[in-house]
């Protein structure tokens, strides 16, 4: 029995802890939405799916030695590995075991950190089966069973650099830099949200952007995640200087921090 719970969407996590059983195995979860008293909950203890999928590469070269995650993300942009991960392999070729049930983010990141490679390339063409589910999600059933998932790295997309000067027009150096997409149906998935920062003269550059139209901000708190809360976007989005992308492009955008 659980109390106190306050109204929202939750995912509900059940794992077994006697020895021997479901050793390293993902917790068992479901998604639950709370208005009121939920009585009579039943959780479905069994396997997850198996997720076996394939990466491809466009206009560039498949990196060696990058691992498959799939992500969840609450309403501020905090991410937990919450439907598994596992590396791939040298043909692209990956599997995913016991993922859970849920809505999950896909994210190809280099096995070993390489800020440079991960700065090249952006997921387009995410597909199960022959659905797809690059902006709705990556979606587990109940049940099991399997599901084959596909992604492209795309090595195309388009950059923007720029200076950010405060209210009195001085560089302002090691200063937050976040782009978020101006589509509110878009805005939840990280493949449309970058976030980089200032060198000490205020310059910065966001690369590997997926074409399409953004808002950028100058962002003085530690963390930009901030504006992927719904609430907080929508004081901050008057301060947001409107930029589009296209593929392979190069855009110059100036900020200029608000004085309130």
């Amino acid at each position: 029995k659980l109390t106190n719970i306050a109204p929202g969407h939750y995912r509900l996590m059940v794992s077994i802890v006697e020895a021997g059983m479901r050793n390293n195995a993902a917790p068992f979860t479901k998604a639950v939405d709370v208005a009121g008293n939920v009585g009579d909950l039943n959780v479905g203890v069994g396997p997850g799916a198996t997720i076996k999928g394939r990466l491809k590469a466009e206009g560039g070269d498949l990196p060696d030695k990058v691992r498959v995650s799939l992500l969840t993300r609450n309403a501020n942009g905090n991410i937990s590995f919450g439907g598994g991960v596992n590396a791939a392999n040298a043909d692209g070729t990956f599997e995913i075991a016991d993922a859970q049930p849920g809505t999950y983010e896909l994210q190809i990141m280099p096995v070993t950190f390489n800020a440079q490679l991960m700065g090249s390339y952006f997921l387009s063409e995410i597909s199960v089966g022959n659905q797809d589910v690059t902006e709705t999600g990556v979606v587990v059933p109940e049940g099991g069973g399997s599901l084959e998932l596909s992604a492209t790295l795309d090595f195309r997309g388009g950059s923007i650099t720029g200076n950010v000067i405060d209210a009195d027009d001085k560089p302002m150096g090691s200063t937050s830099v976040a782009l978020v997409s101006a589509d509110p149906k878009k805005r939840q998935n990280d493949l449309y949200f970058k976030r980089g920062g200032t060198d000490s003269s205020g310059h910065f550059k966001l690369s590997a952007i997926i074409p399409g139209d953004y808002l950028l901000f100058v962002w003085p708190e530690d963390d930009p995640g901030q504006l992927l809360d719904p609430d907080l976007f929508l004081q901050a989005q008057k301060y947001g200087v409107p930029v589009s992308v296209a593929l392979s492009s190069s855009t110059t955008k100036d900020l200029k921090l608000a004085p309130e």
